[in-house]
């Protein structure tokens, strides 16, 4: 439930981007994006280390967290390559300084936060559905309880 309520917040904020006197609305998108995907960020944790059982909770917390720094960077690049020049009718509604020789750079950034959007939706649309990991731990932990409280061979 946390990551589609986390990816739909994102999706609204990325579609309130695009307008201006919207401040309350990119505020609670992103404090409630910010809300559902920490409850998200928990239960992925949890996740990793019932699928990679053997293995310490704490290396599959750690290699979780590397290989998300790796895919963040990624992630950036492409979505820093989508960027174009801001248009005229951008710099109108800019508020980063009042000096135009200081807004030559200013970048538009409507298509990386589309594209932020489908790839979230794609994640949602393939995880939730798809992904049934088998829970090597929790089964182990039951089977290790099973035996622990069958009776056992007792001679009088």
């Amino acid at each position: 439930v946390a990551l589609p309520l986390a990816c739909f917040c994102g999706i609204g904020f990325t579609i309130a981007a695009h307008y201006s006197n919207v401040q309350l609305f990119l505020i609670a998108s992103a404090i409630m994006f910010g809300f559902f995907g920490l409850i998200f960020f928990g239960i992925g944790i949890e996740m990793t280390a019932e699928c990679t059982y053997p293995a310490s909770e704490l290396t599959s917390a750690g290699v979780l967290g590397l290989i998300g720094q790796i895919e963040s960077f990624i992630i950036l690049l492409i979505l820093g390559g989508l960027t174009k020049p801001a248009t005229n009718s951008d710099l109108i509604h800019q508020v980063c300084s009042t000096d135009p020789n200081e807004i030559k750079d200013l970048k538009d950034y409507n298509y990386p936060l589309i594209a932020f959007a489908v790839i979230g939706t794609a994640m949602v649309l393939f995880f939730v559905p798809f992904f049934r990991p088998e829970y090597k731990r929790m089964r182990i932990e039951r089977r290790r309880a099973s035996q622990e409280t069958a009776p056992r061979n007792v001679r009088f």
